[in-house]
C-alpha cells in the first residue's frame, strides 16, 4: 500500500514540477508579449495580459509549493526506510562482521549520511525544476531565434563538459572527506569511551586530543580543497553565461538579420534562466555529497549482507531442553581485512551437562570471552562443530540453539525494558529487585525501568534480574561478580547459583574467585587459547 501511495505521489510531483517550469516560461512569454503591446490604448488588452499573468503566476507558485512538499515527504520516507532496513539487517549480521565494519562507521552512515541525503533533497529538487525551466526556456529561445538557440546550445554544452571535468575532481575530494569523517568519528568515540582513562592520565589525554585535532585539521583541508574546486567551476559557469549574453547582444545582430526587439526578448529569457543555472551550479556540490553518501549507505548494506543470516526462527527445529552440549574440535581465527588469519584459539573439545555449574578461569587474553562467543554461536567457528544431544548446530538451527542462552558478557548492554517478553510477572520482578538490593533505586512503570543510571555492580545486578526473568536454560556470566561488594558476591555464589542449579538451569561462568570454586561441578582453565580440562 505504501509503495502504491508513493508511486502516486511521484507521478503528482512530476506533473507539478513540469507545470511549475512551463508556467515560469509562460510568465516570461506573457511579459514579453504584453510589453510589445504596451502602447496599445485598449484597456481590455492590458487587462487580458494581466489576467493571464496572474493565472500563470498562481499556477507557478502553487505547483512549486506542492511539488516541494510532496518531494520532501518522498525523500524523508525513503530515508526512514533506509534507516529501518539497515538497522534491521544489523541484527542478522554476524558479530565478526559488525566488529569488522566498526561501530563508528555504522553510526556515521545511519546518522551523517542519511542526514546529508535528507538535507540535500530540497536543493536537488530545486535543481530538477531549474533544469526543466532551462529546457522550456531554450524552446522559447528557439521560437524567437534559431540562431540564438544554437549559439546558446553550443556554449551550454561546452560549459557542461568543463563543469563535468571539475565535478569528477570533486567526487574524488568528497570521497576523501567522507573517509576523514569516519576517522574523525572513530577518534571521537575513542575520547568518549576512554573518558575515565583520559581523565586519570593528563599526558595520554593531551596525546589523544592532539591526534584528534590532527584528523580534524586534515578534514578541514580536504573540505577547503573541495570548496575551491566548486568555486572554480561556479565561476566558469558564470563566465559562459555572461559570454553568451555578450554574443547575443554584440555578435548575433552582425551574423543574423535578427531584429532588435527579438534580441531584447532573447536577452530577457536568458537573464531569466540565469537564476536556474546558478541554482543547478549550487546544487551540484550537494547532489555530489548526497550521491556519495547514498553509495556509502549502499556499501554498508552490501557489507552487512555478505555475512548476514536472514533465516527466521524455525519452530520445527525448536530446542527447549537438552541433556548435554558437545563442542568438538572447535577453533577460531581472528582475521585481517583480507580474511588472512592473524591469531586464533582452540581447538576446543568439551561436554556440558544439563543442570551443572561450570566455572572457567584463566588470565587476561587467555581466550575466555572468545570461547564464550563460540559456545553461544556469536562467532562462527573456522573448524569443528557444536552438538546438542544428537543434533548438530548449523545455519538452519542456530537461532533455535541460541534461544537456550541468556548472556551477560563483559561488554553487556543494559536495556531499559523487557523487550521480547510479554505478560511480565510484576510480583516476581519486584522480588528479584529486592533480592538484588535494587528495589529502593529502581521501579518498573509504563513498561520501562525508571532508572538505569546505576553503578557498574548495580547495572550487572539489573542485567541478571532481566536474564532471570527470561527464564532460559543456560546462563552465561562473564566475570559477573567482579564488580560486586564482598557480601553480595557471597550471596551470588552461595545463594543465587545453587538456586538456579536446583531449578535445573545450567550456569557457565567466567570467574577468578577461587575461594568459591567448590560450589562448581567442574572448573576448567583457559591458557593461551587452549582449554585445559
Amino acid at each position: 500500500m505504501i509503495f502504491s501511495e508513493t508511486q502516486e505521489s511521484i507521478k503528482l510531483v512530476i506533473f507539478l514540477t513540469v507545470s511549475a517550469a512551463i508556467s515560469s516560461i509562460a510568465l516570461i512569454y506573457i511579459i514579453n508579449t504584453a510589453a510589445e503591446h504596451a502602447s496599445d490604448t485598449e484597456k481590455s488588452v492590458s487587462l487580458l495580459y494581466f489576467a493571464l499573468f496572474m493565472l500563470a503566476f498562481i499556477v507557478h507558485i502553487l505547483s512549486k509549493k506542492v511539488s516541494f512538499i510532496k518531494s520532501m515527504a518522498i525523500v524523508e520516507h525513503i530515508v526512514k526506510n533506509i534507516r529501518i532496513r539497515i538497522s534491521d539487517k544489523v541484527r542478522y549480521a554476524s558479530l565478526e562482521s559488525i566488529e569488522h565494519i566498526g561501530l563508528a562507521t555504522i553510526q556515521n552512515r545511519l546518522s551523517t549520511d542519511t542526514i546529508t541525503v535528507s538535507n540535500s533533497s530540497y536543493i536537488v529538487i530545486s535543481a530538477v525544476q531549474s533544469v526543466l525551466m532551462i529546457f522550456f526556456g531554450m524552446l522559447y529561445v528557439f521560437y524567437l531565434s534559431s540562431t540564438a538557440f544554437f549559439i546558446a546550445l553550443v556554449l551550454i554544452v561546452a560549459g557542461i563538459f568543463v563543469y563535468k571535468y571539475y565535478n569528477d575532481i570533486v567526487v574524488y575530494q568528497i570521497d576523501k572527506s567522507i573517509q576523514h569523517d569516519d576517522k574523525f568519528f572513530a577518534s571521537l568515540l575513542n575520547i568518549i569511551h576512554g573518558f575515565n582513562e583520559l581523565k586519570m592520565n593528563y599526558t595520554k589525554s593531551n596525546d589523544v586530543i592532539k591526534y584528534h585535532s590532527a584528523i580534524a585539521h586534515e578534514n578541514e583541508q580536504v573540505r577547503n580543497e573541495t570548496s575551491t574546486v566548486f568555486g572554480n567551476s561556479s565561476i566558469l559557469v558564470q563566465f559562459f553565461v555572461y559570454l553568451l549574453l555578450g554574443i547575443i547582444v554584440f555578435v548575433l545582430p552582425q551574423i543574423s538579420d535578427t531584429h532588435s526587439d527579438v534580441v531584447i526578448k532573447v536577452i530577457a529569457v536568458l537573464i531569466f534562466i540565469m537564476g536556474p543555472i546558478e541554482t543547478i551550479t549550487g546544487a551540484v556540490p550537494n547532489y555530489s555529497r548526497a550521491n556519495r553518501s547514498a553509495l556509502f549507505l549502499e556499501k554498508l548494506e552490501s557489507d552487512i549482507d555478505k555475512y548476514a543470516d536472514y533465516s527466521k526462527y524455525d519452530e520445527q527445529y525448536n530446542i527447549t531442553e537438552f541433556k548435554n552440549i558437545t563442542l568438538e574440535n572447535m577453533h577460531f581465527y581472528y582475521k585481517d581485512v583480507n580474511e588472512k588469519p592473524l591469531f586464533g584459539v582452540g581447538p576446543f573439545s568439551l561436554n556440558i551437562n544439563q543442570g551443572e555449574i561450570l566455572f572457567i578461569r584463566g588470565g587476561n587474553g587467555s581466550g575466555k570471552t572468545t570461547f564464550m562467543k563460540l559456545l553461544t554461536s556469536l562467532y562462527s567457528p573456522d573448524g569443528g562443530f557444536i552438538k546438542v544431544d544428537d543434533t548438530i548446530i548449523s545455519n538452519h538451527n542456530t537461532k533455535n540453539y541460541q534461544n537456550l542462552f541468556s548472556i551477560i558478557l563483559s561488554d553487556f548492554h543494559l536495556f531499559d525494558s523487557f523487550y521480547g517478553l510479554e505478560n511480565i510477572d510484576i510480583e516476581r520482578l519486584n522480588k528479584l529487585l529486592n533480592q538484588m538490593g535494587l528495589s529502593d533505586k529502581i521501579d518498573y512503570k509504563d513498561n520501562k525501568f525508571t532508572n538505569i543510571n546505576l553503578s557498574t555492580g548495580q547495572r550487572k545486578r539489573l542485567a541478571l534480574v532481566m536474564s532471570l526473568m527470561e527464564d532460559k536454560q543456560i546462563y552465561i556470566l562473564d566475570e559477573w561478580a567482579a564488580d560486586q561488594d564482598p557480601s553480595f558476591r557471597e550471596y551470588f555464589y552461595m545463594t543465587i547459583l545453587p538456586e538456579l542449579k536446583e531449578q535445573g538451569k545450567t550456569i557457565i561462568a567466567v570467574t577468578h574467585d577461587d575461594h568459591y570454586f567448590d560450589i562448581a561441578d567442574r572448573v576448567v582453565k583457559m591458557d593461551e587459547g587452549k582449554l585445559l580440562l
